[in-house]
């Protein structure tokens, strides 16, 4: 993602010429406003999301708020619905990728320390 204070002025453009705008809408709202290090707002938005569809990667992001919040026990709760028990950073974060990529490294840094203060674990457990 480029510039989130611009990525927020878009969206609340596109949401004023939309009230009924579609779901997904909340996505780019709330990734914004994590990135501004709102983590309150990006947790009103991605939780509009995760309700509905509780797989999306929107679900990581909402995690990764949580866990900056220190909301760690609901945080982890998330993340485990999203991905399940053997998730990790590893598997996930090329999809995250995908969807909203995180081109600065403090951004990076700081979706990456959500999800270390939601307890994800950043590889898979050893089983021996």
């Amino acid at each position: 993602m480029g510039n989130a204070s611009e990525a927020t002025g878009v969206m609340a453009r596109a949401t004023r010429l939309n009230p009924d705008f579609p779901l997904w809408y909340r996505f780019p709202l709330g990734a914004s406003a994590f990135l501004m290090g709102d983590y309150e707002g990006a947790v009103a938005e991605l939780s509009k999301i995760h309700a509905v569809d509780w797989r999306d990667y929107a679900g990581l992001w909402l995690a990764s708020a949580l866990g900056h919040l220190g909301k760690i026990d609901e945080a982890e709760k998330v993340w485990r619905t999203v991905g399940g028990s053997g998730t990790t950073f590893a598997l996930h974060l090329i999809g995250v990728q995908r969807v909203m990529p995180l081109r600065d490294e403090h951004h990076m840094e700081a979706f990456l320390e959500g999800m270390r203060l939601a307890r994800m674990p950043e590889f898979p457990q050893s089983v021996n």
